[in-house]
């Protein structure tokens, strides 16, 4: 509160208001006088300067008349008289050459100093750096009838001095006037503040302490405190006027208030009365509900129970609550539990008592009995003192169901860890045979003397192998779905080479049923998409699959159209003319390991096919639907989700048959597996292309033939005895030798995490059993750089060859042949050795590949006596 204290008048705001206006006066009055005295002093220099081309005008011609009769005395009487003025301080004359005729009075030189300031008709004003004259330079002509000649020129000098001397009862004048303006201004600001703004200011700052002090009944102001009034009054007035208004109010309002307060306590007193009361019922009502409640309810305070309801009596195994006097939290609190307890207990205390969440202890019951317990502490204000609520219940029971749960799905872990082990095995056990059937089938259908029976008999054992591969893939991919193994793997698709390709492998199948397989498509379904190709494609075809199964006569139909366009949503229809289903059978349609009366009755498929199919459209973005009619056929319909394909990025075409390669060094392949079939099936197809083999039956013999012979390229099988692949790879891939060495893993099982390891183990890739004949070559192909003769162009090769070869001298060319080499060839002819004939064979088309060729010609035409004879 502000004292009643009188302003002073340094600190009142009239006198800094009068200081601020006077300093800003005091500033512009003295700019303008300096700008005065400036003006003033250019105006006495302009007229010093005219008054010095007077004397040049006057003078000329007697000076120019002189000058040029030569009379030095008549020169000296006219500088003379010019240096009688006193606004002349010096003359000096030159010739027309710059030599100096006379001189008179003050000048300075030499002229190569003056400075140009202006420049007439007839002068040239100068002056000197730094000096204290300036002069006025002109030329001195003189007329005749001739004309005019110019015989010199003439400097008239001056000085700032003579200036000055002239403008000093100028600038008397300016600055006496300056400084009776200022006084006169300053006393007339002096009064007008005073009377219009200190005492007015003064009485309401007056006023104002008195309303601070409460003394308003004191308060009054005078209207002729701010002058007279009239019809249009001031602010100040305003103000006052305003003052008392307030003032006014103030008054009332403290009476009204006093009035008030008077009723507000008598309305607090009632009140207080009634929420007493309503507190005692609360808490009796309290009190019911806690003794009511199904959980334990208890207080503890100060280290001791002071309540506890019934069901935390019965809790703890008491007869009554008199057996619980005295006790504390931690007398029923288990020992291994107590000080974790101590710990919450304290940490409620230091978090300014926010409440616990839930947690489990262990309470012994006054019998000894130990039960869990579930327990949450709450602050709590319990006869005004605080105090912790904790709230719990028994969950021995629970506990129990928990604990056989626990088992339960442990057991269940080790169920489905023991499946997924069951099917890794059988899946190497059913892949391992199966690489070596349908790679020897590859192998022979290469074969250029195969009869019909045995084309025929060759592609019935691969489509049964293809058949088996893919019931096994079946069981595979149900089993990675279950486990949550199945992932998406995009890339850009051709959907109408996919489609034709799937339409193309079908077509015996049904043309052997005398069915028509039909595609239907929409003209604006993009050509180019992006998506699962693999998951797509099996979906498809196991639909295709089911509806060829099932359908004796009639078609089937493939339609494609788009749903929408944004996101890119495609709907695909297999439809056929078959058997239909029943409508019992559909509500159990997709689930696996299920089929339906006709697909019993077939005696085909494993119930795995749709349940997949279904699992893949879902991936996909999508769903699958199915309506059918007994008797009339089925229609599956399913949407996925897709992307715009990008058509440079499509896998290219398959190349056709390895003949050769076009290699300058032979590549050394180690070909490691513990099946002796499989080894023989890398074996049969790299040895036409001349590349140097050796095999190892296990990761132990790889290890030792690495370090020895020092192979480009291993094909690592993972399963084997003594030492499996994993190891093997660590071993080499741990040298520095065997960074650079290419390791190439294959395993019979199709689970991604066997891929996963075998490249953590250090592999440069994975292929898994059974493997293609081109995915061999492909593999190479990207790790060692190989360039493939392919066999459209070796067959024109061979025709040129054989057109050569036919005309060679075998003979002839034999003779220069070195003998150890013969010698070499004619015990590999007669012992049947196949491998040497490779061998030399191979050394000899180094230097000559006509003659190689030929020899080759005769062997397969087994003209043997020929090439011996040719040998001797």
């Amino acid at each position: 509160m502000l004292k009643h204290s009188q302003v002073r008048l340094k600190d009142s705001i009239a006198t800094k208001l009068l200081s601020y206006v006077f300093s800003i006066y005091l500033v512009v009055s003295i700019i303008v006088t300096l700008f005065h005295m400036v003006s003033e002093y250019r105006r006495v220099e302009s007229n010093v300067i005219e008054d010095i081309k007077i004397f040049y005008l006057n003078s000329n011609p007697t000076m120019a008349t002189a000058l040029w009769e030569a009379d030095k005395d008549q020169m000296q009487s006219v500088l003379d008289g010019i240096i009688r003025s006193p606004t002349i301080l010096g003359v000096r004359i030159s010739d027309i050459s710059g030599r100096y005729v006379h001189t008179l009075g003050k000048t300075f030189k030499p002229e190569s100093q003056l400075q140009s300031l202006e420049q007439g008709k007839r002068g040239m004003l100068v002056r000197k750096s730094g000096g204290d004259l300036f002069g006025y330079q002109f030329p001195l002509i003189y007329s005749t009838n001739t004309g005019d000649h110019h015989l010199g020129k003439m400097i008239l000098y001056s000085s700032p001095a003579v200036i000055f001397a002239r403008v000093q009862s100028s600038y008397l004048f300016i600055i006496i006037n300056a400084i009776i303006k200022t006084i006169v201004l300053w006393v007339v600001f002096l009064w007008f503040s005073r009377f219009l703004l200190q005492r007015p200011l003064s009485v309401l700052t007056s006023v104002s302490q008195e309303i601070a002090l409460d003394n308003l009944e004191k308060v009054r102001i005078d209207a002729k405190t701010f002058g007279k009034t009239n019809r249009r009054p001031n602010e100040l007035q305003i103000l006052g006027e305003s003052f008392n208004a307030m003032v006014q109010k103030l008054l009332e309002s403290r009476n009204e208030l006093a009035q008030s307060e008077e009723t507000q306590k008598r309305n607090l007193e009632q009140q207080v009365v009634k929420r007493t009361k309503e507190l005692s019922d609360s808490e009796e009502r309290y009190r019911r509900l806690v003794e009511l409640a199904p959980f334990g309810i208890a207080i503890h305070q100060n280290g001791k129970l002071v309540f506890i309801n019934k069901a935390g009596v019965a809790i703890v195994g008491a007869a009554s609550t008199e057996q619980l006097e005295g006790k504390s939290v931690f007398d029923i609190v288990h020992p291994d539990y107590r000080q974790r307890v101590s710990q919450r207990i304290q940490g409620l205390i230091q978090n300014n008592f926010q409440a616990a969440p839930l947690f489990e202890e262990k309470f012994i019951q006054l019998d000894g009995n130990v039960i869990d317990v579930e327990v949450a502490g709450i602050p709590f204000i319990y006869d005004n003192k605080p105090a912790i609520q904790v709230v719990f219940q028994e969950i021995t029971e629970r506990k129990k169901w928990e604990a056989k749960l626990q088992r339960e799905r442990e057991s269940a872990q080790k169920a489905n860890q023991a499946k997924s082990l069951f099917l890794s095995n059988m899946s190497h056990e059913l892949r391992t045979p199966l690489n070596a059937i349908l790679g020897f089938s590859q192998m022979m259908a290469h074969g250029q003397n195969l009869t019909p029976d045995q084309t025929q008999n060759l592609n019935i054992i691969n489509r049964s192998g293809e058949h088996l591969l893919t019931l096994i893939n079946d069981i595979l991919d149900m089993s990675k779905i279950e486990a949550g193994q199945i992932n998406l793997k995009e890339n850009d698709v051709d959907l109408f080479v996919l489609l034709e390709d799937i339409k193309n492998l079908f077509k015996i199948r049904m043309e052997d049923k005398g069915l028509s397989l039909q595609m239907e498509h929409s003209d604006n379904i993009p050509q180019f998409i992006r998506t699962d190709e693999a998951k797509l494609r099996q979906i498809l075809m196991n639909l295709i699959s089911n509806a060829v199964k099932f359908t004796e006569e009639g078609s089937i139909t493939i339609r494609v159209a788009v749903e929408k366009n944004l996101p890119l949503e495609l709907r695909f229809e297999v439809q056929d003319t078959g058997s239909g289903i029943a409508p019992e059978d559909i509500e159990c349609l997709f689930e696996p390991f299920t089929q339906t009366k006709s697909s019993q009755k077939s005696q085909e498929g494993t119930g795995l096919g749709l349940s997949i199919s279904r699992k893949f459209v879902q991936l996909l973005g999508g769903d699958i639907t199915v309506k059918s009619q007994l008797g009339e056929g089925s229609t599956f319909q399913f949407t996925i989700l897709a992307r715009q394909g990008n058509q440079g990025a499509l896998k290219k075409a398959p190349s056709p048959q390895v003949v050769g390669v076009e290699a300058k060094e032979k590549h050394r392949i180690l070909i490691v597996d513990d099946v002796e079939t499989n080894r023989q099936v890398l074996v049969k197809w790299l040895t036409p292309l001349e590349f140097e083999l050796k095999e190892a039956a296990n990761g132990q013999e790889a290890v030792a033939i690495w370090k020895e012979w020092n192979p480009h390229l291993v094909w690592m099988d993972i399963r084997m005895p003594v030492m499996d692949g994993y190891e093997a790879t660590r071993q080499i891939k741990a040298t520095v030798a065997g960074k650079d060495i290419v390791i190439i893993a294959v395993s019979a099982s199709a689970f991604e995490d066997k891929r996963e390891e075998t490249l953590a183990a250090g592999c440069d890739d994975f292929i898994a059993k059974p493997f293609k004949e081109n995915e061999i070559f492909e593999m190479m192909q990207k790790h060692l750089g190989l360039q493939y003769i392919y066999e459209e162009n070796h067959q024109q090769k061979l025709a040129e060859t054989k057109k050569n070869g036919e005309n060679i001298n075998i003979q002839e060319e034999m003779r220069k042949l070195p003998r150890q080499w013969k010698t070499e060839m004619k015990q590999a002819i007669e012992h049947l050795n196949p491998k040497q004939i490779h061998v030399l064979m191979g050394q000899l088309r180094e230097q000559n590949e006509i003659l190689v060729d030929a020899i080759w010609q005769r062997m397969d035409r087994f003209e043997y006596e020929t090439i011996l004879v040719s040998l001797d």
